[in-house]
């Protein structure tokens, strides 16, 4: 739902080339060990050894590329059993853990600081370490999966930062691909895709009840409308959001009680605000600007809700509204 963008303070192509410093000459070693101990192919071997920078840092497209490269070199070889020993040769099992030292997921994920799952935008995702524990850190989804394509177990842009209820729960060992999924690196949801509620009685349409309907719509005829309605599907965003009713109608009770003119009050009141910006954090407690939406739950929901409200603005701030 949320993309994960490049920031102020993450920087996606440097993140990616520290990864790949950080976990290739490891795998490389392992590939060494485990050709001498005929565990892998020579042409496994080979292969992989060559191509070990594509495979890590690839972007998703020439990820699937070096995957299709890797299994004609293979067949081409008469190679039998081209999966044969990739895990161990990456070894995502190991990486994941907590005290692997000096580089671990929550290493990676402490650079990346992707704050909430980018699949569902409601759970929080931080990176907790200090001077003696690994705390906490989101998981690790693999886009593509670790059983069809082994070969990418490690690659940067694989592993997606998410919560454990989108990556171990509703997605599970679903096959993803990129013509039928979202790719959270490439596309988030952004205007392709709206909340709008709808009330069912006369007290929720103001606010003062939850007895309505969210719902998550691709826009017709979007070019991703298929990856779109596939993650709503598979994410169970339109049932989840139900949950969320109560956040909604505090948002529809500002509009209603103040007839629409809440944020002109707010600023009236507090002519020291800044902008429109700060004006909409204090008065919906989140962020407006797409590549902040990753720092806190709920916040693709109230961005769509404020807009289909269509809250009045004051006139000094609608030249900075963003679209």
């Amino acid at each position: 739902m949320i993309k994960i963008n490049n920031t102020a303070i993450r920087d996606l192509a440097q993140i990616n080339e520290e990864h790949y410093n950080a976990v290739q000459g490891q795998i490389l070693a392992r590939l060494e060990a485990y050709y001498h101990s005929k565990t892998i192919s020579r042409c496994q071997h080979d292969f992989i050894f060559d191509e070990i920078e594509r495979i890590l840092k690839g972007e998703p497209e020439d990820l699937l590329t070096v995957n299709r490269e890797y299994k004609t070199y293979c067949n081409q070889h008469r190679c039998t059993n081209i999966t044969k020993g990739l895990k161990s040769v990456f070894n995502y099992k190991r990486f994941r853990n907590k005290n692997t030292l000096p580089y671990s997921a929550y290493d990676l994920a402490a650079r990346l600081d992707v704050r909430v799952c980018p699949y569902c935008n409601r759970q929080y995702t931080f990176t907790v370490v200090t001077v003696s524990d690994n705390v906490s850190r989101p998981e690790f989804d693999h886009f593509f999966s670790q059983e069809k394509f082994p070969l990418l177990s490690m690659s940067f842009y694989n592993l997606i930062p998410s919560c454990k209820i989108c990556n171990s729960t509703l997605k599970h060992t679903r096959q993803f691909s990129l013509d039928r999924n979202i790719h959270p690196y490439l596309h988030g949801f952004e205007q392709a895709a709206r909340f709008n509620y709808h009330a069912k009685d006369s007290r929720s349409a103001i606010g003062m009840g939850i007895n309505m309907e969210i719902t998550l719509t691709p826009q017709d005829d979007h070019a991703l409308q298929e990856q779109l309605n596939n993650n709503i599907r598979i994410f169970k965003l339109q049932d989840i959001y139900q949950g969320h009713r109560d956040i909604v109608a505090e948002i529809v009770r500002k509009f209603y009680m103040s007839d629409g003119r809440y944020l002109e009050t707010l600023f009236k009141t507090f002519p020291q605000i800044g902008g429109y910006e700060e004006l909409y954090r204090l008065a919906f407690g989140n962020y407006l600007h797409n590549a902040d939406l990753d720092r806190r739950i709920l916040s693709k929901l109230t961005k769509d809700i404020v807009r289909q409200l269509d809250f009045i603005l004051p006139f000094e701030l609608k030249d900075n509204e963003e679209s």
